[in-house]
């Protein structure tokens, strides 16, 4: 998420070394508590400072690095146990970005599934943090088998979510604080295996 000061002219943050930590929240992977932190406290400087907010997808900002590209793209990352963090975007050759559906976490072959079903029969680019993961998927290796390919995303994804940010913010497409989520934020194993101590002995 990215914060952007009130005005005729948009600021992204409050100053340029706060840029990159405040467009950057780390969501992700393993990082429940960190991503929380970061939408209550953004949520709470907003609510406090009179802040606009722009929320900006992790995803869509990998998407939008395929350079040269009219039509789908599929992006993930890792979201561990066996599952990634995925979306897929489509493209007019411009700069406008339309989402399918929503953003979802997923285990690999499932991903490969579901954008095979809402892409058409057209040819997807994929972008991903991490390829490994789709290596020995079946599913994959039939839509490589048609030619389509796995480019690596780097990491440095701030500069994009600053980009993305400001971009929105000067087009006046703000998110209400209240509103922000983390899309991908997933429960913890905590509260995944928690089991009621009532139910003990039964």
């Amino acid at each position: 998420m990215v914060a952007a000061g009130r005005g005729a002219r948009p600021a992204i943050g409050w100053h340029k070394s706060a840029r990159s930590r405040l467009a950057d929240g780390g969501f992700g992977a393993g990082l429940v508590h960190r991503s929380a932190s970061w939408i209550n406290g953004c949520e709470g400087l907003a609510e406090l400072f009179g802040i606009h907010v722009v929320g900006v997808s992790r995803l869509e900002v990998m998407a939008r690095q395929v350079a040269d590209v009219s039509g789908f793209v599929a992006a993930s990352f890792d979201a561990q146990r066996g599952q990634v963090f995925g979306g897929l975007y489509k493209s007019d050759g411009k700069r406008s970005w339309n989402l399918i559906e929503e953003e979802m976490v997923i285990a690999p072959e499932g991903f490969v599934e579901w954008v095979a079903q809402h892409s058409n029969g057209e040819t997807v680019r994929w972008v991903t943090r991490d390829p490994e993961l789709f290596a020995e998927v079946p599913n994959w290796k039939e839509r490589a088998a048609k030619g389509e390919t796995l480019i690596r995303c780097g990491d440095g994804l701030a500069a994009g979510v600053a980009e993305l940010g400001e971009e929105r913010a000067r087009q006046g497409k703000f998110t209400d604080p209240l509103l922000l989520d983390a899309n991908y934020v997933r429960r913890s194993d905590a509260e995944i295996f928690w089991k009621d101590p009532a139910s003990h002995g039964k």
